[in-house]
């Protein structure tokens, strides 16, 4: 069982999304809680500190930090088309 711990720029993104979006994302997010293994649904990013990872929902892109002995840290929520070129600051 995982945790999903967002950062203050994370829930301030996610407030900012429509509500059918923040469902999907609520949604899905519930479900990956309950996997045995998350390690599948996570891709390493690079040259994107302190993001260790991303996980794809839909169109948006959650850029977290992961480590198999802690908790899944959301670091920012962001359409796929601009996460990248934005900073996590």
């Amino acid at each position: 069982m995982y945790t999903f711990t967002f950062s203050l720029k994370a829930e301030r993104d996610f407030l900012w999304l429509d509500w059918k979006v923040q469902e999907r994302l609520q949604n899905k997010l519930s479900q990956l809680k309950q996997v045995p293994e998350i390690r599948h649904y996570l891709k390493p990013v690079q040259n994107i500190s302190p993001a260790s990872h991303r996980i794809r929902i839909g169109t948006m892109r959650l850029l977290v930090q992961y480590s198999w002995w802690e908790d899944i840290f959301i670091l920012k929520i962001w359409a796929r088309k601009n996460i990248y070129k934005t900073n996590l600051s």
